[in-house]
């Protein structure tokens, strides 16, 4: 897209972040690593949970509203395993198994 092109060149990307945090902001641990014209990288941590009546090593993950589309969005578990989704606007419902 040109105009975020342009905005990046001669605003730079330092005022895009806050916009950014804004999409987050249901979650507590969020830092930005990277933003350019046509992307950006953010890391959420400690987003999900252990249910102890559900027994073992389960986690869950509850969606969350993102207020916006994403195109692509990439759940890491902490077991290095992704999960790839396209064109979302809540993150999704999910467990995995530590």
């Amino acid at each position: 897209d040109m105009i975020a092109r342009v905005y990046v060149m001669f605003l730079g990307t330092g005022s895009i972040e806050p916009a950014i945090y804004d999409i987050f902001s249901d979650f507590n641990d969020i830092q930005v690593l990277s933003v350019r014209e046509d992307n950006a990288v953010v890391k959420v941590r400690n987003v999900s949970y252990h249910d102890p009546e559900q027994g073992g090593n389960i986690f869950f993950h509850d969606s969350h509203n993102l207020g916006i589309t994403v195109d692509t969005f990439i759940l890491v578990f902490p077991s290095g395993v992704e999960r790839t989704f396209s064109n979302v606007s809540t993150t999704q419902n999910t467990f995995f198994e530590a």
